[in-house]
Order: structure tokens, then C-alpha cells, then sequence
């Protein structure tokens, strides 16, 4: 029985990596944006950094991408990003404190 559901597995595997290797396009720009993920895990498992350093490690990365790397963030929609922070960080935290 287990070896009637092999050959099927099998084929559909194979099917699957020729399809990756046809249709294979290398985006540069996609790891550079999927390295948020790994300098938040990696560095907190090799204990560089705390969770909350491991945070702002990657908002700076995330600033790098968008200003520098990608040009698709201005000063202008990073200081509206900054202030709609602090407006919901206030409003949470006003509930926090009222909150009994």
C-alpha cells in the first residue's frame, strides 16, 4: 500500500522542479527585501541582539530598502509614517492606561 503512493509522489515532485527550472527568474530586489526575516531571527539566535535591538535592526533595514535600494520612500511619506506611529502608539497606550 505505502509503495502504491510513491510513484505518484514521485512524479508530481519531479514535475514540480522542471516547472521551477522553466520558469526560474532570479529577483535581486526580492532577497533583498526577504533579509528583514533573517537579520530578525538570525541575529537574535546568534545572540547579537535582543528582540527589541532585532527590531530596530530592521526598521533600519527597512529605511535602507526604501530610501536608498528601492528610491520608493520619500522624507515626506517617512515623516507622515512617523507621526501616524505615534499617533496610534499614543491612542494604544492611552487604552493601556485606562484599561483597569
Amino acid at each position: 500500500m505505502t509503495l502504491a503512493g510513491v510513484s505518484p509522489n514521485v512524479a508530481t515532485g519531479i514535475a514540480f522542479v522542471a516547472l521551477l527550472a522553466l520558469d526560474w527568474r532570479f529577483n535581486f530586489s526580492a532577497v533583498m527585501a526577504l533579509m528583514a526575516p533573517v537579520i530578525l531571527i538570525g541575529g537574535m539566535t546568534l545572540g547579537w541582539f535582543t528582540p527589541t535591538e532585532a527590531a530596530v535592526a530592521a526598521v533600519i533595514w527597512a529605511l535602507f530598502l526604501g530610501l536608498v535600494r528601492y528610491r520608493s520612500m520619500t522624507f515626506k511619506t517617512l515623516a507622515k509614517a512617523t507621526f501616524d506611529t505615534i499617533e496610534t502608539t499614543a491612542s494604544v497606550l492611552c487604552i493601556v492606561t485606562a484599561a483597569r
